[in-house]
């Protein structure tokens, strides 16, 4: 074998093996290496998204950064008349008030939000790499309106915004909890938890707001909404 060959395997063999760690790192990268007791759910419900739901949840998110709940009230009294049937009209929009259908759909651990009808026309969908294993839905932060607990898993312990003695986040994954409310339409960002120090195996939202985890080793704990964030209550 002359020397040109040998170099020419061996090319062929380094570009093989970089190849190689390429697509594995890609498979990786995609979450293909997850834990096997993650439970990937897939499921859809419907929720009634009401004018008088998402202004009470405004109202109660202006209480909290110490606006008065009067000026709300007077804002929306401008913004709305009687018409001549006596429905409620917004102003604005020229759209009768009324409850509308939000659907909630987890599928290929992505979650997406919709009315029901223009289902084509996306409220929220999840971005590709975070990769959601299962959502609850339940009124955590007891403002009288709905919110949406999605479970997480994505690169990174804190995302854009770390403190500041963190040079450099990791890119392994960490199992997370986002918080999201539906207000104006939109499902906006209330609480975004960095990696949690236990891993979720099970959860549920009961009618109190109460969040009870089961951890990988069987025990639970249960977590309130406390001030801004969510706090171990037991």
């Amino acid at each position: 074998m002359t020397r040109k060959n040998k170099i020419a395997r061996i090319a062929i063999l380094t570009g093989s093996l970089l190849a190689a760690g390429a697509a594995v790192f890609l498979l990786w990268w995609e979450g293909r290496f997850l834990p096997g007791w993650i439970t990937w759910e897939n499921k859809e419900i419907a929720i009634i998204a009401s004018a008088e739901d998402r202004n009470e949840t405004a109202n109660a998110h202006e209480a909290e950064n110490g606006n008065k709940s009067e000026n709300r009230n007077e804002a929306d009294n401008q913004n709305e008349k009687e018409n001549e049937n006596g429905n409620v009209t917004d102003k604005q929009n020229g759209k009768e008030s009324e409850n509308r259908v939000c659907r909630l759909s987890l599928s290929r651990r992505r979650f997406s939000a919709s009315y029901d009808e223009d289902p084509e026309s996306l409220l929220f969908r999840t971005q590709k790499d975070w990769l959601v294993s299962d959502f609850l839905t339940g009124d955590i932060d007891k403002d009288g309106a709905r919110e949406v607990l999605l479970l997480v898993w994505k690169h990174g312990s804190y995302g854009k915004h770390r403190p500041f003695w963190v040079e450099r986040d990791t890119i392994r994954f960490s199992q997370r909890i986002f918080i999201y409310t539906l207000r104006d339409d939109i499902l906006k960002p209330i609480w975004m938890s960095s990696a949690l120090e236990l891993s979720i195996l099970e959860w549920e939202l009961d009618e109190e707001g109460v969040l009870t985890i089961t951890d990988l080793d069987g025990e639970t704990s249960r977590w309130a909404w406390i001030r801004w964030g969510l706090k171990r209550v037991d």
